[in-house]
């Protein structure tokens, strides 16, 4: 639940990120959070240094000719219904 007044949100039991093991409600992520790094494929953009953290999703480094592709367009596709 969301409190307008003080800003907070309030979670109830559970703690799994996506939703995994509650079949009500939809899927809720966490992103651009350096410090929540902590799964293969997860990132970090820190906006102010212009560097992108990765938590690479392989074994060992990834290849040195790695190369990384970031979309310019926020939404691509957006497909709405009532």
């Amino acid at each position: 639940a969301y409190n307008a007044s003080s800003g907070n949100f309030t979670f109830g039991k559970g703690g799994n990120q996506g939703a995994r093991g509650e079949n009500r409600g939809g899927d809720f992520f966490v992103e651009n959070i350096y410090e929540e790094l902590d799964a293969p494929g997860e990132f970090f953009f820190d906006t102010k240094a212009k560097r992108l953290y990765l938590f690479y999703n392989g074994t060992g480094p990834p290849p040195a000719a790695a190369s990384v592709v970031a979309p310019s367009l926020r939404t691509l596709v957006n497909i709405s219904a009532s």
